[in-house]
């Protein structure tokens, strides 16, 4: 924590319309989190943004998570030769 930390007056809120599960931090972008939610979607946030920070999310679909995310993880993928987000979830998915 930093020295003007106040629990009653956050620095930054993150308006979504559920609870976040997990996060993960982007290993060479510091700013970036993934951030796993209860409903099963995955969000992209940059937390230097206070105006508008989130970059991009997931859908609740077949082909996506419909149960809580566990655990994320960035994964560097080297066709692409960049950082990609995995996730786990208690539906038995591993994206």
């Amino acid at each position: 924590y930093g020295r003007r930390f106040d629990p009653e007056n956050p620095d930054m809120v993150f308006d979504v319309k559920t609870c976040f599960m997990s996060i993960a931090f982007h290993p060479k972008k510091p700013a970036v989190c993934a951030v796993g939610s209860f409903t099963g979607e995955v969000y992209i946030l940059n937390v230097t943004n206070k105006d508008d920070n989130l970059i991009g999310r997931s859908k609740i679909d077949d082909y996506f998570h419909r149960e809580p995310i566990t655990d994320l993880s960035w994964v560097f993928d080297y066709d692409e030769r960049d950082y990609q987000i995995s996730s786990i979830s208690g539906d038995g998915k591993i994206l």
